[in-house]
């Protein structure tokens, strides 16, 4: 009796997936999660993080055949990857540097194709529409990416050459100032020096008129003795 309840239990685990993985999501505590973070990259790494578990139930629900319950687990991975991107965008508007959030969600498209791929040959005819359609949102968002990652890293360049061109004129100013200071400078030392030179013959010039007037004295005064 005891073998056949835990045959018998064993076959509901297998058939219904209970107690290997959650068939639902709590999606009020997705959304409270959202809600917390004002950070657009954080935000961006979520809902990546909700497609993810989309795409696990995705593969749970075919791996038991309730392929009647895909489509809004597809709607719900479609949602959450245009969020990201939408979130990674206005990273981009404020400046960020969001390279790692692209190649971050480059590689888990590319994982959430390999993975609808391996299982579109398991579903019925009628359920492969649903999965090709996810796997083309997952390939979109992969080519997405590439394009994004590509043009964040133009704009990045763009900017460091301008800051480049900034500093270079900037120290060329610096140099430029500096020369002209210099050159002033040179100026002055050369003009105190003929001014002292100038003082300086004047004065020689006044002491050889002094000593003329001198001797011209004591001239005067030999002759009134005589």
């Amino acid at each position: 009796m005891k073998k056949a309840t835990i045959f018998i239990f064993i076959v509901l685990i297998t058939i219904t997936g209970f107690g290997l993985q959650k068939s639902t999501v709590n999606k009020a505590s997705e959304e409270r999660e959202i809600r917390k973070s004002t950070d657009p990259l954080k935000k961006a790494s979520l809902h990546i993080k909700f497609a993810n578990e989309r795409i696990r139930l995705i593969q749970g629900k075919v791996g038991i055949g309730k392929v009647g319950e895909l489509n809004p687990l597809i709607n719900e991975y479609r949602v959450n990857i245009d969020k990201a991107y939408g979130e990674i965008m206005k990273a981009q508007a404020l400046g960020r540097d969001t390279s790692s959030s692209l190649n971050i969600i480059n590689q888990e498209t590319s994982r959430h194709t390999k993975i609808l791929n391996g299982v579109i040959g398991e579903v019925p005819e009628q359920a492969r529409g649903a999965i090709r359609d996810t796997i083309e949102v997952s390939q979109r968002g992969r080519q997405k990416a590439m394009e994004n990652f590509s043009n964040n890293r133009m704009n990045q360049n763009a900017i460091m050459n301008q800051k480049a061109i900034r500093n270079q004129k900037g120290m060329g100013n610096q140099q430029g100032m500096g020369n002209q200071k210099g050159i002033r400078n040179q100026k002055g030392m050369r003009n105190q020096k003929g001014m002292s030179e100038a003082g300086g013959a004047g004065k020689g010039k006044g002491s050889g008129k002094q000593k003329n007037k001198e001797s011209s004295q004591q001239k005067k005064k030999v002759k009134k003795k005589k």
